[in-house]
């Protein structure tokens, strides 16, 4: 019966912790400890992007964990004009984080995300951002399926209540103060529920009481939340366990450890669809580094590899200067002062302003232009100035056009007379020269020259008024087009019902304009012949520059003359071609003139330089890798390893003695393996009598010891599960 007993107690203790085992506990899963990665693109550069739409909806291509060492193609259009790269980096930011708002960089990257912000999405109503998950935070396309922020599942894409995903704020909407910050999706991610609540409004962080969401998302999040600070001015709680992340070290070292993947990029263009804007930070890292005053590191991975020869030599002073681009104004073409260009590093330092045409002048009335010689029948000897107008304190002015009065020939344009501004030099709170009260607070504003966008015209957000003092405040944006759009496909703009069946089977080419020698030409906008739609935009032809074949000092294609003969050369822009970029061996430019002479030629990609990572052997209970083929320069992984199975076999010890065995008791001995801890005891027969009585066990048993990979929680104390299986004696 004792022995029986004995029995029952095993069975019960193995039952026991069976259950626990199997029954599921409610225990909290922290972000994932390693890098998340999905099926790699292989996309090397923005021509390999495949592109898929849904309702001019672009889909997240991208995939997570594989770093994006290109900038796409919508990413290339967004940045122009002032806004090149180029220009942005030489606008200063600031070493003093209070000053950072106030800084050019900062005005100016706020300026550029807010103006093309065209559409908004919201929390919740009819623009609900949820709606828009399955394009913007799936994975390679695949619209059924949406990744979870911090944990990087992939989920369905179907809303089901906030069950199994909902909508985590990265800046937390308690921190917030409109609608429009509260749902801009920029921010807004589909996430795990419990990861959701557990990060609740805690600031993102490394030290104690703060929130570390993993190392796939810290870049992630450290530039969403650089993209809020920016773009929304959201600066009052940017900073410590009160505000959204710890501080600015922790937010370099994020965006230096989790580097832009193609996955944001991805969603970069899929976000811009939808709203009209983009993260400036997902393309540009380095631009962050520029607006707290800090050095870009060398070698850092990012989309437009600007941070590759990083900038730890000292900047350049600009000693050395050159005009170039520079254009005399004719009589009836206006001219160019020219750029002003750094000679050492190439920066443009400075743009040049119109030179207005000259206009034909005949001092000595004889009919032809002094300067041009055109034949002027008109001797143009009365004239009058029309369309001028005085600056007032709030507006500009015209000193007007000059205008023949007996051939009515327009002979000279004016120019702009810059608005004086209210002056009060005996400090009476009146302007000196229109009496205006410029005691006013501007307290009380209205709203002027609004225009609503449609869907074929550009709209106006309006210009901000003074109503007690009539001052012009601020100025307002361009509201683009929304362009047509049919979410039901029935033909049909679902804004202005325009018919959109036409399908552009006749096209015709318009505003084709030819390059010249000092001017850019443009391949033309294509129009449909049809409907009158524009189908596309065309592209800039870059002029050609004089050219002198021959050197008899004359354009081969003008005729200009060329007194400078191009005798001392450089060549600009040159660059080394990467394994991940062309090389170009430059254009080659006149040191004298400052003409650009030839243009150089793009050099084939380098082979990559591979070598072994991540390689892991297989142990007896855990799973090996071979490791991936990474190129040691650009990072890109060209051949994914593959998992090696568990061995299953133990790495022993040697036995070691834990009980000496004596003529009436057992001893005891065990062993340990050295890869997994798996613990393995043997009985040591006592000394004494070699028989036993009827009844007792075997002196030979083997006793297993179950050693769990965590603590078993059983009736809510920490025990170990010992069970003791003995063989009866035959």
């Amino acid at each position: 019966m004792k022995q029986f007993n004995k029995r029952i107690l095993s069975l019960l203790l193995v039952l026991v912790l069976v259950c626990s085992i199997l029954v599921p506990t409610e225990v909290h899963a922290a972000p994932s400890a390693t890098k998340i990665i999905t099926t790699p693109t292989g996309y090397d550069s923005a021509d390999d992007v495949d592109y898929q739409t849904t309702n001019g909806t672009i889909h997240n291509w991208g995939a997570r964990g594989e770093d994006c060492v290109f900038l796409s193609t919508y990413a290339v259009a967004f940045y122009t004009g002032k806004n090149t790269y180029d220009t942005l980096s030489e606008l200063s930011g600031s070493k003093m984080q209070n000053d950072v708002p106030s800084s050019e960089l900062y005005t100016a990257l706020q300026k550029l995300m807010s103006n093309v912000h065209t559409f908004y999405t919201y929390y919740d109503g009819n623009k609900n951002v949820r709606d828009y998950y399955r394009y913007t935070d799936c994975v390679s396309n695949d619209v059924t399926q949406v990744a979870l922020l911090y944990r990087g599942g992939l989920v369905t894409s179907n809303w089901n209540q906030g069950t199994i995903w909902n909508q985590e704020h990265v800046w937390p909407k308690s921190k917030l103060s409109t609608d429009k910050q509260i749902g801009d999706i920029m921010h807004l991610r589909p996430a795990n529920p419990s990861e959701n609540s557990s990060r609740g409004n805690t600031a993102y962080g490394s030290s104690s009481g703060y929130y570390n969401p993993g190392i796939s998302v810290r870049g992630d999040c450290a530039r969403m939340v650089l993209y809020m600070y920016v773009r929304w001015g959201a600066t009052s709680t940017m900073w410590g366990k009160n505000g959204v992340i710890e501080n600015q070290n922790i937010l370099f070292q994020w965006m230096e450890e989790d580097p832009v993947d193609t996955w944001e990029m991805g969603r970069n263009d899929s976000v811009q669809s939808i709203t009209g804007t983009r993260n400036v930070f997902v393309d540009y890292p380095e631009l962050a580094y520029i607006l707290f005053g800090r050095e870009v590191p060398s070698g850092m991975t990012t989309p437009s590899g600007e941070a590759k020869s990083g900038t730890s030599t000292p900047a350049c002073t600009h000693s050395k200067t050159e005009i170039r681009n520079a254009e005399a104004a004719t009589c009836t073409e206006d001219g160019y002062t020219g750029d002003t260009y750094c000679k050492d590093c190439g920066k443009k330092i400075a743009s040049g302003s119109k030179i207005t045409a000259a206009g034909h002048k005949d001092s000595n009335n004889d009919g032809n232009c002094d300067a041009c010689s055109a034949d002027l029948s008109c001797k143009h000897s009365k004239t009058e100035v029309r369309n001028s107008k005085a600056a007032t304190c709030t507006e500009d002015g015209y000193t007007g056009d000059t205008y023949c009065t007996d051939c009515g020939e327009k002979i000279a344009s004016g120019s702009k007379i810059t608005a004086t501004g209210h002056k009060d030099s005996n400090n009476d709170g009146n302007c000196d020269s229109c009496g205006a009260d410029l005691s006013c607070k501007h307290s009380k504003t209205e709203i002027r020259n609004k225009k609503d966008a449609t869907c074929t015209e550009d709209g106006y957000t309006g210009d901000t008024y003074c109503t007690d003092c009539g001052d012009k405040i601020a100025s307002g944006t361009k509201i683009t087009a929304t362009g047509h759009k049919d979410s039901n496909n029935d033909g049909n703009c679902d804004a202005c019902n325009a018919n959109l069946s036409c399908k552009h089977s006749k096209t015709e080419t318009r505003n084709k304009k030819a390059a010249t020698c000092t001017a850019d030409g443009y391949t033309g906008d294509t129009y449909c012949k049809d409907c009158g739609d524009k189908i596309a935009s065309g592209t800039k032809i870059t002029a050609t520059g004089h050219k002198d074949s021959n050197n008899d000092g004359n354009c081969d294609a003008c005729g200009a003359s060329l007194s400078c003969k191009h005798q001392n050369t450089e060549v600009r822009d040159a660059k080394d071609a990467t394994c991940t970029e062309e090389g170009y061996t430059g254009d080659t430019y006149c040191t004298d003139c400052g003409g650009k002479i030839s243009s150089g030629e793009f050099t084939d990609l380098l082979n990559h330089d591979a070598h072994v990572d991540n390689a892991k052997d297989a142990t007896c209970t855990q799973e090996g890798y071979t490791g991936d083929v990474i190129c040691k320069n650009c990072h890109t992984n060209i051949l994914p390893g593959e998992v090696t199975p568990a061995t299953g076999r133990h790495n022993y010890s040697e036995w070691i003695v834990d009980k000496e065995a004596t003529e009436t008791e057992d001893g005891r001995k065990g062993r340990i393996c050295s890869d997994c801890g798996y613990a393995e005891t043997q009985v040591i027969p006592k000394t004494g009598s070699d028989t036993a009585d009827e009844g007792d066990t075997d002196s030979s048993v083997l006793t297993v010891i179950i050693i769990a990979a965590g603590t078993v929680v059983l009736a809510g104390a920490a025990t170990a599960a010992v069970i003791l299986i003995r063989k009866k004696r035959k």
